[in-house]
């Protein structure tokens, strides 16, 4: 969780510098990071992969796993925000619009996470 805590914090510095193509570069290594993290945590889950003769087979539940584990806490909600907030910057409403729905999607059941409906409503004026 250190390194994504450190990419996160470069990409701020990134962005509060003007370089939002960079800081857009280190949110998404740090997206990747959470995968990776949250892949590991899945693969552990018994029956999120299954033997099937010489076949190892992923089943629905490694998804699903890994999905709950992202949504364990607000990282990756707001890493996607933040990123969607630089695609829109860029100009590029097409990422800015996924990464805001994806944002949402990964905002944790039990909360409220305003600023992706928000950028989503700029993003249609």
């Amino acid at each position: 969780m250190n390194d994504v805590q450190g990419l996160v914090n470069k990409a701020q510095e990134l962005k509060e510098k003007g370089d939002l193509n960079g800081a857009l570069a280190c949110y998404s290594d740090t997206f990747d990071l959470m995968i990776k993290e949250a892949d590991e945590y899945a693969r552990k889950q018994e029956g999120s992969i299954v033997d099937v003769g010489k076949v190892r087979t992923i089943t629905p539940k490694f998804f699903e796993e890994s999905k709950k584990y992202l949504k364990q806490d607000m990282t990756v909600a707001i890493i996607s925000n933040n990123m969607g907030t630089l695609f829109a910057r860029l100009g590029d409403e097409e990422n800015a619009r996924k990464m805001f729905e994806q944002a949402i999607d990964f905002t944790p059941d039990n909360r409220e996470y305003f600023d992706p409906k928000i950028g989503l409503r700029e993003l249609k004026k």
